[in-house]
């Protein structure tokens, strides 16, 4: 949502401190709403795709409009500018490097006591 602040509006005092104090998202309200959102696709599927297609993106489509042929995808490529479709594949490997990086790792080690330590990442699913 936008703000839109004017220091020279006479309540602006007034707004801008219900603005400063106003509840911002916080990573467990995010991560809830997340895992219903993630929950709800599980149990219905395309319909709930749709559903939130229409209320976020403000679109509407059927279960059928969600599957994009390989016809579709190959004719959208043909129609690109060939400068556009070299940002867009250079960009998805920047993106793809920057993230392979955040992937934890296991490390094990041992301390001057001869001690062996470590850890391990193992994925979980925290939606359910």
């Amino acid at each position: 949502m936008v703000h839109r602040l004017d220091t020279t509006h006479a309540d602006f005092e007034h707004r801008f401190a219900d603005f400063l104090g106003a509840k911002r998202e916080v990573s467990e309200d995010v991560n809830a709403i997340v895992a219903d959102i993630i929950s709800d696709v599980r149990a219905r599927g395309d319909a709930a795709l749709v559903d939130y297609t229409a209320r976020f993106d403000r679109f509407e489509c059927t279960g059928s409009d969600l599957r994009i042929s390989k016809t579709e995808i190959d004719a959208a490529v043909d129609a690109c500018e060939p400068g556009t479709l070299a940002a867009l594949n250079l960009a998805c490997g920047r993106i793809d490097a920057y993230h392979a990086r955040q992937v934890p790792s296991d490390d094990r080690f041992t301390d001057a006591a001869g001690i062996e330590l470590g850890h391990r990442w193992t994925a979980i699913d925290a939606v359910g």
